[in-house]
C-alpha cells in the first residue's frame, strides 16, 4: 500500500467549487498536476503543515482533487503554447493560397478542434496544420499551402 506522501493527485473537472475556497487551498490546488508526489508538493507550496493538511483535506473532501494511480500516465510536463508569430504565418499562407476566406478557415479549424487560439498545445501544431490543409478546396491549392510554410512548420 502506498504511503500518502509518495501518491499523485490531479485536480478534477469540479472547478466551479474553486470559488468557494480561501486563498491557501487555491494556492495549493494549482500544484497538483497528476505528476508529482504529495510530499514534493508540500515542499514547493510552502504552507505551515496545520494549513497544508486543512487545505489538501478541503480539496479532497471537495472532490477538487482525486489518486492518480498511475502518474506515468499522466501529461508528461507542463504544456507549451503555440506563439502568436505561428498562427500569423498560418494565416498569411492559408490567405495567400485561398484568399479572405483563408483566415475564417484557420479560425474554424481552431473552434472545431476546441482550442482557443491563445492556446493551442504545441503538440496539437501538426493536426491543425493538417486541418487547416483539408479544409482548403483543391489539391494544387492544399500543397501551395502546405509549401508556403516555413521550414519549421512542416511535419511528415
Amino acid at each position: 500500500m502506498a504511503q500518502l506522501r509518495d501518491m499523485c493527485f490531479k485536480r478534477t473537472d469540479l472547478g466551479t467549487l474553486e470559488k468557494h475556497l480561501n486563498s491557501d487551498s487555491m494556492k495549493l490546488l494549482q500544484h497538483f498536476d497528476g505528476r508529482t508526489p504529495f510530499h514534493q508538493i508540500q515542499q514547493l507550496v510552502g504552507l505551515p503543515a496545520a494549513v497544508f493538511k486543512s487545505s489538501f483535506l478541503e480539496l479532497f473532501q471537495k472532490k477538487l482533487i482525486e489518486e492518480v494511480h498511475d502518474p506515468l500516465t499522466a501529461s508528461a510536463g507542463p504544456v507549451s503554447f503555440v506563439n502568436t508569430s505561428v498562427l500569423d504565418k498560418l494565416r498569411m499562407a492559408a490567405i495567400q493560397v485561398a484568399g479572405p476566406i483563408g483566415e475564417l478557415l484557420v479560425s474554424d479549424c481552431i473552434e472545431n478542434m476546441g482550442l482557443q487560439p491563445s492556446k493551442i498545445p504545441v503538440s496539437r501544431l501538426p493536426e491543425l496544420i493538417q486541418a487547416i490543409s483539408e479544409d482548403i478546396p483543391g489539391e494544387k491549392q492544399r500543397s501551395m499551402f502546405l509549401g508556403q510554410l516555413p521550414p519549421d512548420l512542416r511535419f511528415p
